[in-house]
């Protein structure tokens, strides 16, 4: 891998990490952190450039953030090792 995977969110964060993993775990503590005081949209930017969006409301159900957060975390990982495994270079030869 070349790069690294940029994550920012509405709640504050703006960090770089090295790899897939450390993406959604990072951003796993993250929404774990914040997503019971209200909406929080954020995004993964790839080492290609490629950038996930999401966002996520538990509309006051603060019981369900866990569950609610490794479902998205499921469908994100996979994703990222979608493209990790078949990266698109980011710009035309």
């Amino acid at each position: 891998m070349t790069g690294s995977y940029h994550l920012t969110s509405t709640a504050g964060l703006a960090v770089d990490v090295a790899g897939r993993i450390d993406a959604i775990q990072v951003l796993s503590a993250h929404l774990l952190e914040h997503l019971p005081a209200g909406p929080v949209g954020w995004t993964i930017t790839s080492p290609w450039h490629l950038v996930y969006e999401g966002r996520l409301n538990l509309n006051g159900l603060t019981d369900e953030a866990g569950a609610a957060i490794a479902t998205q975390m499921d469908y994100i990982a996979a994703t990222l090792d979608e493209e990790a495994a078949d990266p698109r270079p980011t710009t035309i030869p």
